[in-house]
């Protein structure tokens, strides 16, 4: 082992990223529920605010994600009136989707709510602590990253979770 990091410490360490994480998604899925909104569904909504009269196409290779796990999405979001789909008058195969007011109005909730949520997660720490709290945070990334994931954002490596768990037939756990 060529870290500075005793080998006692790295277990705790890894332990401590995980639990960091399942509790900050335990909280901002807290969070859409209470206002009613689905985990995914902010960065869909986000994207279509600023990209109007978008398809789901064009939303599945932004967020790097499968087209029918972004069709399931936009279905529920509909149901909920949280955006409206309407077929391309010059190409019927198209579907545009735009947002609604209900939809904007749980979206920028949801913002508040979720800055809230990071504003508290870092209590206590001063700038000085964070800056070098992010610059381990990124080296862990950098040297988990092997090649294939390198230029993948968050909701492909969630994807690509969810591919693993499904060829090896296990539920997802976190």
């Amino acid at each position: 082992m060529s870290s500075s990091v005793s080998a006692h410490q790295l277990p705790f360490l890894m332990h401590l990223i995980d639990r960091i994480h399942v509790l900050h998604r335990i909280q901002m899925f807290r969070t859409g529920n209470m206002i009613g909104l689905y985990p995914g569904q902010p960065p869909v909504l986000h994207y279509i605010e600023d990209h109007p009269n978008c398809s789901q196409r064009e939303i599945a290779e932004y967020l790097q994600v499968s087209t029918p796990s972004i069709a399931n999405s936009v279905k529920r979001m509909q149901k909920a009136g949280l955006l409206t789909k309407h077929t391309d008058p010059v190409d019927l195969r198209r579907c545009s989707l735009q947002i609604t007011e209900k939809g904007k109005r749980l979206l920028h909730e949801s913002y508040i709510r979720m800055e809230k949520i990071d504003a508290a997660a870092v209590e206590g720490i001063s700038p000085a602590e964070m800056e070098i709290f992010c610059r381990c945070l990124e080296q862990i990334a950098e040297n988990l990253s092997s090649e294939e994931y390198k230029n993948k954002n968050f909701f492909s490596l969630l994807a690509t979770i969810k591919e693993l768990h499904q060829q090896t037939g296990e539920e997802e756990s976190t």
